[in-house]
C-alpha cells in the first residue's frame, strides 16, 4: 500500500505529487506528530446509506455496476459527495494537519491553512531538534519542498 499525495492546482505538472510507501509513512507520521506538525482532532461524521435509503449490499452493488450503469439510484451519488466534502473540510484554525487525514489513502483534501500551520510547527524547530526527529527519514527534505509548494496551489490530496 502506499499513499500518493497529489497537489490540488495543476496536478500534471511534474512537482505535483509525492509517494510514500507504508512504512515510510509511518515514521514519517510518527516524527511529525513528536514535533506536533500532526495534530488530533476528531474527523469528520460521515453520512450513512440508510440515510440515503439504501443498504451495505446496496452500495457493494452500486460499486461493481460501474459510474455508467442505469441502475444506480441519484441518492447514491448525492451519498458520495456528502462524503466528500467531509473529507474537504479544513480544520477552523488549524495547529497542524489533522493526523486522521493521514489514517487513509481516501482522498482526504489538506488544506493551505493546516498545510501552514504544521510548516510553522517545523520552522520554529531548532536545527538540533529536526535533525533528531527527520534525520533519519530519507527525502524529509523533498517532503518539506512539497508542503511548501502545495500551499500555494490550495493544498494536496491523501490519495
Amino acid at each position: 500500500m502506499s499513499w500518493d499525495m497529489v497537489i490540488v492546482v495543476d496536478p500534471d505538472q511534474d512537482d505535483a505529487e509525492y509517494s510514500f510507501a507504508a512504512a515510510s509513512m509511518g515514521r514519517t507520521c510518527r516524527a511529525m506528530t513528536e514535533a506536533g506538525m500532526l495534530v488530533t482532532v476528531d474527523p469528520p461524521v460521515f453520512r450513512k446509506a440508510a440515510e440515503f435509503g439504501f443498504t451495505m449490499d446496496d452500495l457493494v452493488r452500486y460499486y461493481q455496476a460501474g459510474p455508467d450503469s442505469p441502475d444506480i439510484p441519484d441518492a447514491f451519488y448525492e451519498m458520495r459527495r456528502a462524503n466528500q466534502a467531509a473529507r474537504d473540510r479544513a480544520v477552523e484554525q488549524p495547529t497542524g494537519i489533522p493526523a486522521y487525514k493521514f489514517a487513509s489513502n481516501d482522498r482526504w483534501l489538506v488544506s493551505p491553512a493546516e498545510i501552514t500551520a504544521a510548516l510553522a510547527v517545523y520552522d520554529g524547530l531548532a536545527q538540533a531538534e529536526q535533525d533528531e526527529l527527520f534525520g533519519s527519514l530519507g527525502d524529509w527534505d523533498g517532503w518539506i519542498a512539497f508542503l511548501r509548494r502545495a500551499v500555494d496551489r490550495r493544498g494536496f490530496r491523501v490519495e
